[in-house]
């Protein structure tokens, strides 16, 4: 009776000291659709923002262009701020997915508001596509 219960609180107790890793363990990694469209007097875009919980990379794949023209996508804060370390990567392959690095969860926190930031040279074109905060 006596081992019961020892392995009943070892149980118990490492069920509570799990709990909060798994609680922390949330991802927002389902798409979302953004349109785009540039042109010569817009060559910046946002996508809504959208909360990032944890510290992997956002994702963003493009499906559909009006020209082969290709776009910078890196991350802000949903404030169009930027963050402590920002990378930039070409987008201009249809289908292809980009996982964009980013230091939003790092710099602002667990539930971090986030947007991929587009921009483009000046080319007037439209595009759409898929992207998340969070990739896993």
């Amino acid at each position: 009776m006596k081992k019961i219960i020892v392995k009943s609180i070892f149980i118990l107790t490492l069920c509570f000291m799990i709990q909060p890793v798994l609680a922390n363990a949330k991802s927002n990694h389902a798409d979302t659709k953004f349109n785009f469209s540039f042109s010569f007097f817009n060559r910046t875009q946002y996508t809504n923002a959208r909360p990032k919980y944890n510290a992997t990379s956002a994702y963003i794949q493009m499906k559909k262009r009006s020209k082969k023209v290709s776009f910078s996508a890196s991350v802000v804060d949903s404030n169009y701020k930027g963050l402590s370390k920002t990378w930039y990567y070409k987008i201009g392959t249809i289908d292809k997915g980009v996982y964009v690095a980013n230091y939003a969860y790092e710099d602002r926190g667990y539930g971090v508001n986030i947007r991929i930031k587009a921009t483009t040279d000046g080319a007037a074109f439209s595009t759409s596509g898929n992207w998340s905060p969070d990739s896993i």
